[in-house]
């Protein structure tokens, strides 16, 4: 599984897009990994969210996210954190 993304894809994306995802607490030596890109993306409220009542009578928080597991799931995580850097600038 692959658990970065490359060189190539980390150059799809504009210095300025570049710049404010740093700005957002993801500094990295090296390209975005998995972890990283899902921490971007639920700073950001991407997940769907749902809420369950647990046997303590806790409130639970659950975060789904959908994905074909023929596809990498690194560059579909890629794909949206592209999204929310160019679509909700306002919000990064």
């Amino acid at each position: 599984m692959k658990q970065h993304i490359t060189i190539e894809q980390w150059d799809e994306i504009s210095e300025d897009q570049k710049e404010r995802y740093d700005e957002v607490g993801n500094t990295f030596e090296r390209l975005p990994n998995i972890g990283q890109m899902i921490e971007f993306l639920n700073k950001h409220d991407h997940f769907n969210t749902a809420y369950t009542l647990g046997k303590s009578n806790k409130v639970r928080r659950n975060r789904t996210f959908s994905w074909e597991y023929s596809e990498e799931l690194c560059d579909v995580l890629w794909e949206d954190v592209k999204e929310r850097l160019k679509g909700k600038r306002e919000e990064v």
